[in-house]
This record gives structure tokens, sequence and C-alpha cells, in this order.
């Protein structure tokens, strides 16, 4: 274990034991309260597009009138996404029945199937047996290293002996298709815009991971019958819940469903691409990468205006999610993020927990796709062979 890292098991030990308590009753009252904030937003919408001053507005002035109240209610929805979130890690409850359920209407209601985004949220993440020489499980070393970057940074070798003075359009279009890279060179043509079309693209298209209502693709390649069994169980689930949207909301579905459900995808692909991309985040490839390792090299963030206490501090607590993902809920986060921070610094780890204020996030997003993109400079890609020559 390189003395620049902890272990598991001291930082666990630093860590408030009340950090590892799982309630129901706190996660119902959170899983409550976010669904309150989607219905209402909801219902508002729908009270709005069927009033009769509404429909004399010109399009473009309905259209604007309804904005906010379609990103807000779209953020909710993104809150109900992170409460499942802690349904798929099991730290929703104690109790599996529970976690299953909850877990259902949470990613049903985003039309997500939960077997699916905790299939992929596991591949991420790896597996919470961290041990003490932060070694991930078996197998899971070549997957690491290139799930935060949803594989496309490995694209960015090629440019890495010009230390990344900026590669050109055409540049990295030709090294794409020359890859046969297709849908990832469709994604930087479109990077603009990606956090609006990333998440339905990932969705629906099942790239990269796999489907997530037809069952194909990396997630499903090893699944048994029962898994494949619980897969199709989920998805019937979130198909049944887009039905039933339909028939509830009839002729106001888009503008009170569709056009937040859009903004919760905003929410999801903004929220995970800034806690996994900044200059100071090296990029370490299967030989190098660490769980613990890995774990602080994910930045955590504090967006403001009381954004991240709303959202369940899955941006100012991802660094403690990513180390302890099973075993502590969101709503610990805070305090423990507090206690690693407080204890890193007393330890002499200087500079390993990263933390950055982004206010102005909204914007940050699409300027950080369009320069950047998922590209990694030269001096943050980690090989075994430079760790042992930096040691």
């Amino acid at each position: 274990m390189s003395k620049s890292c902890p272990s598991i098991s001291d930082i666990r030990s630093w860590l408030p034991t009340e950090s590892f308590e799982k309630s129901t009753a706190h996660s119902l009252a959170y899983f409550g309260r976010d669904a309150l904030g989607f219905s209402v937003g909801v219902a508002i919408i729908v009270a709005v597009c069927e009033s009769d001053w509404f429909h004399v507005l010109p399009s473009s002035v309905q259209a604007a009138a309804l904005l906010p109240l379609q990103i807000v209610t779209g953020f909710f929805m993104w809150c109900l996404f992170v409460v499942g979130h802690d349904c798929g890690h099991t730290t929703f409850s104690q109790h599996e029945l529970i976690n299953e359920v909850f877990g259902e209407i949470c990613h049903s209601d985003g039309t997500a199937s939960l077997v699916c985004i905790a299939l992929a949220a596991a591949a991420v993440a790896v597996i919470a047996t961290a041990n003490d020489d932060a070694s991930p499980p078996s197998g899971a070393a070549a997957i690491a290293p290139t799930a935060l970057a949803i594989v496309l940074a490995r694209c960015s070798v090629p440019f890495a002996g010009t230390r990344f003075a900026g590669p050109t359009a055409v540049a990295v279009l030709c090294v794409l298709l020359q890859r046969k890279y297709l849908w990832q060179t469709w994604h930087y043509i479109l990077r603009p815009i990606a956090p609006l079309y990333t998440w339905p693209f990932y969705l629906f298209a099942g790239i990269p991971d796999g489907g997530h209502l037809l069952l194909f693709g990396r997630a499903w390649g090893d699944a048994s019958a029962t898994a494949l069994a619980r897969g199709y169980l989920s998805a019937a689930l979130t198909v049944a819940s887009m039905y039933s949207w339909h028939l509830a909301l009839g002729g106001c579905l888009v503008r009170a469903y569709c056009m937040p459900w859009l903004w919760y995808g905003w929410w999801l692909f903004t929220v995970t691409y800034l806690q996994h991309h900044h200059a100071d985040v090296a990029l370490y490839d299967a030989s190098s990468w660490g769980y613990v390792r890995g774990a602080f090299q994910t930045m955590d963030r504090t967006f403001g205006c009381g954004i991240d206490a709303l959202h369940h501090n899955i941006t100012d607590g991802h660094v403690v999610h990513h180390l302890f993902f099973t075993q502590i809920p969101h709503f610990r986060l805070s305090a423990a993020t507090t206690a690693l921070r407080d204890a890193l610094e007393r330890r002499g780890y200087n500079g390993l927990y990263k933390h950055t204020h982004t206010p102005r996030f909204a914007i940050g997003i699409f300027a950080a796709l369009t320069s950047k993109w998922f590209f990694v400079e030269d001096r943050h890609f980690v090989s075994r062979g430079a760790m042992e020559r930096s040691e």
C-alpha cells in the first residue's frame, strides 16, 4: 500500500460510527419529500397547461413560462433517483425487500430500471468489499479506470505526446473514425448539447453498458437466468410506469413529464460528469488503479444555494460515497465527509481529498463538454511505471 494513500480500514476507523447506521425512517422521510416535490411540480404544470389564459399565449411564451417549472420538477425527479441509488446500494434500509420496492418506485418513475442502474453503478464503483491494500475484486481492475470516463478518455492517448496542446476537432474525428468508435464520434460532434441527450441515449440505446428495457450488452453478458428474469421484471415495471403516466397526463404528457424528465437527465449527467472530471483528477490505467486511490480521484463540489443538501449531498459527499457506497446512506455523507477531511489533514495526507466550489455549474457543464469533452492530459494519465518512478 502506497504511503500516499491510507487503507480502507484506516479510513473507516476515522469516521463516526453513526455514519454507517442505516435508517429506514430517515430514508422514507427523504423519499416522501422528493416525491411530494415531484408530484406538486407535475400538478402545477398540468394546471398551467389546462388554464384558459395559457392557451392564448404564443408558443414561445408558453415554453418560456413552463421552463423554470420543468427544471425544478426534473430536479426533484433527480432527487428521487438519488434515493433510488441508495436503494440499489442497500443503504436506504436494513431490509432487502424495502430496498427493492422503493428502488423500483424511484427508478421506474424516471423510466430507469432499478436492476440495470444497480449493475452500472457496481461497474463504476466496483464492490464494497474493498480490502486494506486497496486492491479491487477479481476482474474489476480493468473496468474501474475507464468506466468513469465512459471509455472515451482512452481516445486521448494518441494526443499525449503533444502535452495536450489541444487536438483540433478534425484530428479527434479522424482518430475516432480510424478506430471505428462510431457512437463516440457522434457524441463528440454533439458534445455541446451532450448533457441533454446522453441520459436518454444511455437508457434506450444501451450504450455503453447495455439495454435497460431489452437486456443486451456487456452488463448482461454473464447474467444467469434468474438475473435476467429479475431484470425483465424491473423493465416491465418501468414500462408500466411509463404507460401509467401516459394515461394520467394525456395531452399534458410532454410538457408535464417528458420535459421534466429531460431536465432530470441533465441533472444526472451534469452531476456525474463534474464528480469525475477536473484539472486535478488523474486517470489510472488497469495496472496502477486501486480501490481507495481511485475513489480519491473524484471531485467533491459545492453547487451552493441549498442544492447540495436538497439532492442528498451527492455533489459534496461523493468521495465518501465512492469509498463506502453500500455502507453509508446519503443522509450521512455530509458529516462523514467533514470527519474524513479533518482526519486526512491531521495525518498529513495533504491534497488527497479534492473539493471545489462550482456555483456556475449550469453554464460550466456545457463549456467543459465543448472544450474538454472526455480527454485527459498526459500528465494526469497514470500507469504503474509512472507511479514507480514517482516513488
